[in-house]
């Protein structure tokens, strides 16, 4: 086995474990946060986890507030790194609703940034476009950023899409639809 493909099992074994571990508590926390309410580091390249669902959202992308939702769903489903061309990353499927077409078959990489690398979405506006019933469409406009270590090396041509939210029965907003050719009277 060579080495790159050594660390990335060593680097998904000790995952595995650490999700073990966490996983044997003594039973439910008395903490109200929802398990989906769990903190992450931000994905960076060769990240071994963009490829599986991903955990839970972070505490910054509240659940309830869709808006934040939608800046959170564009962040774990706009950020690439060139380890994302083997395989269509996964990130953002914690922000997905559960009729997604895109949900648990990733999204496909076309362009992925060179190694060393990450490309995310920075500058992010999300401005609501249309509401009905359960579903709000936000219109979210964001830069494509190559960065490195976090920090931005080259901006790209700006990016607009509409995103359709959805209410669940438990009071939380999922991402139904990320479509840029959407108008948002056609939410139905």
């Amino acid at each position: 086995m060579n080495t790159p493909s050594r660390t990335a099992a060593a680097v998904v074994l000790a995952a595995a474990a650490a999700a073990l571990v966490a996983g044997c508590g003594s039973g439910p926390s008395s903490d109200a946060k929802p398990a989906a309410a769990t903190t992450r580091a931000p994905a960076h390249q060769a990240d071994p986890e963009a490829h599986s669902p991903g955990p839970a959202p972070s505490a910054t992308a509240h659940l309830r507030d869709p808006a934040a939702v939608v800046r959170a769903y564009l962040t774990a489903s706009q950020t690439v790194t060139a380890a994302d061309a083997t395989a269509p990353p996964r990130r953002a499927e914690a922000y997905m609703a559960p009729d997604n077409a895109e949900r648990g078959i990733g999204q496909p990489v076309y362009d992925a940034p060179p190694a060393g690398l990450t490309r995310e979405p920075v500058d992010i506006k999300v401005t609501q476009a249309a509401a009905k019933g359960n579903r709000i469409v936000y219109q979210a406009t964001y830069t494509p950023a190559l960065t490195k270590d976090r920090h931005t090396v080259k901006k790209e041509k700006p990016a607009t899409t509409y995103v359709v939210c959805e209410k669940q029965p438990d009071g939380t907003w999922l991402v139904a639809l990320d479509d840029p050719n959407l108008t948002p009277e056609g939410i139905d």
